[in-house]
């Protein structure tokens, strides 16, 4: 069935590739820029960890006969802190 964990500083990457798909899917176009991206990916390292970290998100391994990885859900009721997003 795979494996669930706790996302961490190193799936960053990851999650600001799901942002920029939802992002897309919400006004039908691409982000453009890698500024967004980088400060996001920043944000998300230090939101990650710590004592109290600020964002959770989930993270499946999919049993290779799925072939299928990767994020499967965020938990951030702080979203409003404003994740940086392309302009």
């Amino acid at each position: 069935m795979g494996e669930v964990r706790r996302a961490n500083v190193a799936d960053a990457g990851e999650l600001v590739r799901l942002r920029a798909v939802l992002l897309a899917a919400l006004d039908g176009h691409e982000p453009v820029g890698d500024d967004w991206r980088q400060a996001a990916a920043q944000t998300l390292r230090t939101r990650l960890v710590g004592p109290d970290p600020t964002l959770a998100a989930s993270w499946w391994s999919a049993p290779t006969a799925v072939r299928v990885a990767g994020l499967v859900r965020t938990s951030d009721p702080a979203m409003r802190l404003r994740l940086p997003a392309p302009e």
